[in-house]
């Protein structure tokens, strides 16, 4: 799914202040994440990342904004995803160097709304209201519900984990739906 989906749920979710409205739209949102990306969407839109901090701190963002952007959104989740993953495993001597690469080029394709959601989220400043609570309700009524497993578990490090059919956990995930 193209990472611009979820930006412009975030900014739905954003713009209204009613609760019964962020769960739909959201709820909406999950609905239409493919079961490979979910994860991935769903922790976008709580505002966390899958990969807990990956090294990018506020004067590598600074040198990373592009002066464009997209006219037209590309980027999936996977790619962001797999993009931050790449970030959180470069370390050594150069790795600043390295990060801020990947980082360029990463932003370098998105769009502006993209841009500034990216930045927004590598900082933790995604301030759109939709706290654990609303993205509870809107996985369990986006993906069925937690008795049918289609609830997403946070464990301590935010690493959003799917339930598996018959009750089988993933992973080692707690049981409220978004562990701080």
């Amino acid at each position: 799914m193209l990472l611009s989906h979820t930006v412009d749920t975030s900014a739905r979710v954003a713009r209204t202040r009613s609760r019964t409205e962020k769960i739909g739209h959201l709820a909406s949102c999950l609905q239409q994440i493919p079961h490979a990306e979910l994860a991935t969407g769903s922790a976008y839109l709580a505002g966390y990342l899958p990969q807990g901090r990956i090294g990018i701190g506020p004067s590598i963002l600074r040198r990373s904004l592009p002066e464009t952007a997209a006219t037209a959104p590309e980027l999936s989740l996977s790619q962001v995803d797999q993009t931050f993953e790449q970030v959180t495993r470069t370390s050594g001597s150069g790795a600043t160097a390295r990060r801020l690469h990947l980082l360029v080029a990463l932003l370098a394709r998105a769009t502006r709304s993209e841009q500034e959601f990216l930045v927004r989220l590598l900082m933790g400043e995604l301030r759109q209201g939709s706290l654990e609570g609303l993205m509870a309700e809107a996985i369990g009524k986006g993906r069925g519900g937690p008795d049918r497993c289609g609830a997403l578990r946070m464990d301590a490090g935010r690493r959003p984990e799917r339930c598996g059919h018959g009750g089988t956990d993933l992973g080692h995930s707690r049981t409220r739906p978004f562990q701080t």
